[in-house]
């Protein structure tokens, strides 16, 4: 029976007697036949263990003086939500605790887990606190008790160094609901919290890019703050916290960001920042077809002069189309379409997405032209719209 619980102070407390007797024609038990008979009479196990009693009363059976000494350890821990990477300072013990010699069935055994739960707070259920309790000694003298954690400055600096800190520590720092445990306990601890510092923003001109264009150059990163905080405790509820220093475990990053300075090859829009896709000579902006009522710009310039994306967007047609001869079509993401024709050579292909200021096409004169110019339309919903309300243009302007 001590092999199958695992406890060396374990008995069986059945009056067993042992006759000797002559057997005929009846088997033999083996010995481990017999151990199999004897575990099927359900056997009455008991422990000669230790009761430990707090302020006189009895809170719990243990198996020997050392588990009752780890439960008390590990309830003074719980009282005060002593993490694996916090130092106690100080503890007192306000209640008596004395344990005596006990023999209790095996029923009555108290796990070490759950009795401290109880002591800590006065609650049987357990919580996640380990049981690391081997490096705070408790004595059960009566009276007044003093817990110190001996292996506190080492694991400590250990625990700095490897950046080893609970990352629940904060939360179970900041609890203020009093438990009526029944340890009366007074503890003082030093805890590592962590926060996080913010990255500042930092803006620096970029000739590269256009004006109203910008680019993180770097991603910012929030640092990390170590603060060693003591926390005084007095039956289960944090009465103080005082911050003793503060580290900086990780530098913070800051942000980046460019912002262009470089102007466009053309004129911008008084409206929605688009440009004009070509420099050159007004020469169309209000006639008979397509440009009737100002719909449609042409620019002319010489054969091979650069065609602009007006504005950012994906490449949908990049092809001959009728009238306007090799023709690029650029949709931005809100549905605007700009449409120039009249190419000699294309610089982009259907799917391409496109920047704001990017060579599409160079000037030519296919289709139905008469000279090298850029015909121009921006269309929403396939409706072309007047032109004028975009740019600040007429016929015979050179821009």
């Amino acid at each position: 029976m001590r092999t199958d619980t695992s406890i060396e102070t374990a008995y069986v407390y059945n009056d067993i007697k042992i006759n000797r007797s002559i057997v005929v024609n009846k088997p033999v038990l083996t010995a481990d036949g017999f151990e199999t008979a004897l575990e099927n009479k359900d056997l009455q196990v008991g422990v000669h263990g230790v009761a430990l009693k707090v302020d006189d009363q009895e809170v719990g059976n243990f198996t020997s003086e050392e588990q009752a000494q780890d439960t008390i350890a590990l309830a003074v821990k719980k009282s005060g939500n002593v993490c694996n990477t916090d130092r106690v300072v100080n503890c007192e013990i306000k209640s008596e605790v004395t344990t005596e010699a006990k023999n209790f069935a095996l029923s009555d055994l108290q796990s070490t887990e759950s009795c401290s739960t109880y002591l800590a707070t006065g609650s049987t259920e357990n919580d996640s606190i380990s049981d690391d309790s081997a490096s705070l000694q408790v004595a059960s003298r009566g009276g007044v008790e003093v817990a110190r954690d001996q292996s506190a400055d080492t694991a400590s600096t250990e625990a700095a160094a490897e950046g080893n800190v609970d990352n629940n520590a904060e939360a179970q720092n900041n609890e203020t609901e009093t438990r009526s445990g029944i340890l009366k306990i007074n503890l003082t601890k030093a805890s590592i919290v962590k926060s996080e510092i913010q990255y500042e923003t930092i803006e620096q001109e970029d000739p590269n890019l256009y004006v109203d264009q910008t680019v993180v150059a770097q991603q910012g990163q929030n640092g990390e703050l170590d603060k060693e905080v003591e926390y005084v405790y007095e039956d289960g509820k944090v009465v103080s916290e005082t911050t003793l220093s503060e580290t900086v475990a990780k530098e913070a990053v800051p942000q980046i960001i460019s912002k262009g300075t470089k102007q466009y090859p053309t004129m911008l829009s008084k409206k929605d920042n688009y440009i004009l896709p070509a420099n050159g000579n007004i020469s169309a902006l209000d006639k008979p077809g397509s440009h009737a009522g100002c719909f449609a710009v042409d620019i002319a310039n010489s054969m091979g002069t650069p065609i602009y994306a007006p504005e950012a967007g994906t490449v949908i047609r990049a092809s001959e189309y009728g009238g306007y001869g090799l023709c690029v079509d650029i949709q931005m993401d809100n549905g605007v379409v700009f449409r120039l024709g009249h190419n000699s050579e294309f610089k982009v292909k259907v799917g391409d997405r496109v920047t704001k200021g990017q060579v599409v096409a160079l000037m030519g004169s296919t289709g139905n032209s008469t000279g090298p110019h850029c015909h121009f339309e921006i269309r929403i919903n396939d409706v072309q719209q007047y032109l004028p309300d975009y740019f600040d243009i007429k016929d015979g302007d050179n821009v």
